[in-house]
């Protein structure tokens, strides 16, 4: 993490695998860093590049991320702009450009064709208000586990967050110690090890996944005056 006098950049390490159970494709995903903006005025966005690889297709996107300048006199919020590939190949299929909070189009390089490829609007227009269920969670349930590290973070009361990010811990270590003690594996309900240690793979294959129970209470898409 890196901090200047006006920002804190985060760097958010590793990658993410997306698998979409209905056309059998696994998706490698990287993070552009998070800038968390202190002056002139408070906000977060999105800087830096980041890759999306599908494995069987054998297609990626480099994708580029940009916020706007220190007093927002030029620019656009949430801008991205990339191509897709053919790894293959190496022939560029498609130019993507646009912003996350507002549309993104795609650019058909062989036909010079523009289609909506994402409308952030739309994608939250279907959002309804509704509060958290919490009848049937379980105790090792992440909304139960970390219920106090998102109060305090909502509450924006950092230190009451990284204290109980802290006893947290501790105490998953405890119990991972207990279990050690009584000889007892941990057996995770959906996720299966594959390929070593760090990769973990959705077990339900075919199967519809139950809602989560923590539903978002209220959303908006935030629009830029003119």
């Amino acid at each position: 993490m890196d901090m200047a006098g006006n920002k804190v950049e985060g760097t958010i390490y590793g990658k993410r695998m997306l698998w979409l159970d209905a056309h059998h494709e696994a998706y490698e995903i990287t993070c552009p860093k998070l800038l968390i903006r202190l002056f002139p005025v408070p906000g977060t966005e999105w800087v830096g590049t980041s890759t999306i690889k599908c494995v069987s297709t054998k297609l990626e996107a480099n994708l580029l991320f940009k916020g706007k300048p220190l007093f927002g006199l030029r620019g656009t919020a949430g801008h991205v702009s990339g191509k897709i590939y053919d790894v293959s190949t190496s022939s560029t299929l498609y130019e993507i450009n646009g912003a996350w909070n507002k549309t993104i189009t795609a650019k058909n390089l062989k036909t010079e064709e523009s289609s909506l490829l994402y409308d952030a609007q739309a994608a939250l227009s279907n959002l309804q208000p509704l509060v958290v269920q919490n009848k049937g969670l379980d105790a090792s349930e992440s909304l139960v586990v970390w219920r106090s590290v998102m109060s305090g973070i909502v509450n924006w009361d950092w230190e009451a967050a990284r204290q109980a990010k802290h006893e947290i811990e501790e105490r998953q270590r405890d119990l991972e110690k207990k279990r050690k003690m009584d000889g007892k594996l941990w057996r995770p309900r959906h996720f299966v090890q594959v390929d070593g240690e760090d990769h973990w793979q959705w077990c339900h294959f075919g199967e519809a996944v139950s809602p989560a129970p923590l539903v978002m209470q209220s959303c908006y898409v935030e629009t830029e005056k003119v």
